[in-house]
């Protein structure tokens, strides 16, 4: 049996698990607010909250935390630099071009364009990975 079919047992038993989706409903609930606030990225929220991870939390359910706390945050920094017009960490192109834009009047779209773009990219790149 070759390594990719041992590892989709373990990875159904995750997903069935209740540490999964609570880590998973924590992050959201932690790095959302704290990701549309503009210049405070998911790396800021991580090094807030990594102590207590450390502490409290066995190894997987603490990576779940943490891939998905980085990767929301890094998500809405794009809403704050396009609308309001200040650039976060990851967003330096989207508030070049998406806040001039979005003075015109086309926001939505940019943040649309800007979310499928991305999209794309993370199934391309898990593809690949």
């Amino acid at each position: 049996m070759n390594l990719f079919a041992e590892s989709i047992p373990i990875a159904v038993d995750l997903l069935a698990s209740s540490g999964f989706w609570t880590a998973l409903l924590l992050a959201i609930l932690i790095a959302g607010p704290i990701g549309l606030i503009p210049g405070v990225g998911g790396t800021t929220t991580i090094a807030l909250v990594l102590p207590f991870l450390i502490l409290s939390v066995d190894p997987t359910t603490g990576l779940i935390f943490i891939g998905a706390m980085i990767a929301l945050g890094q998500s809405l920094d794009i809403i704050p630099a396009v609308l309001l017009g200040y650039p976060g960490p990851t967003s330096t192109v989207d508030f070049l071009e998406g806040h001039q834009l979005a003075r015109k009047g086309y926001g939505a779209r940019v943040i649309g364009a800007t979310y499928v773009v991305s999209a794309i990219g993370g199934v391309i790149g898990a593809i690949t990975l």
